[in-house]
């Protein structure tokens, strides 16, 4: 009689067990896919790419950091076939640059809303004696020339 009267929450119990366990591995998989993504390379990672950074001019190490931004923004948003990225002066004075990375998809609003703003914080933190040596200011993205898109001072 018990039994009978609990098979409902037994059936119930041994379906959702043996849901969850083939749910696992796959969600292992797919953390621990997520958690390589979110692992950013500085641009001076070793003491070789110290000592190239210092024998390239101003304008080749812009170009440098400028294709190091590229694959970051390539890692979050594959698939951007018309993606530009490159370096330009700012301001009234034109005493620095800045690097954009411009595509149609890239507006201010959708920009805000998504990690990779996390991650371009993260990037410029980890890049930001390299960006300071390049004369470089500011770190963004625009959906086209005519914008002013969404920028991160470099600090």
């Amino acid at each position: 009689m018990f039994f009978a009267r609990n098979l409902r929450k037994f059936a119930l119990i041994a379906v959702v067990t043996i849901a969850a366990y083939f749910a696992i591995p796959p969600a292992i998989e797919f953390y621990k896919s997520h958690r390589k993504s979110l692992e950013i390379q500085p641009a001076e990672e070793s003491k070789a790419a110290q000592e190239l950074l210092a024998q390239m001019t101003p304008e080749q190490q812009r170009e440098y950091l400028a294709t190091l931004y590229r694959a970051l923004i390539n890692q979050e948003k594959s698939g951007l076939s018309s993606l530009k990225v490159y370096a330009s002066k700012f301001g009234k004075e034109k005493a620095g640059y800045v690097i954009y990375a411009e595509h149609s998809t890239l507006t201010k609003q959708s920009f805000g809303i998504s990690m990779m703003a996390r991650k371009i914080e993260y990037w410029i933190n980890l890049n930001g004696d390299a960006l300071k040596k390049a004369g470089v200011v500011k770190v963004g993205v625009r959906s086209d020339a005519s914008e002013a898109g969404a920028v991160f001072t470099v600090k």
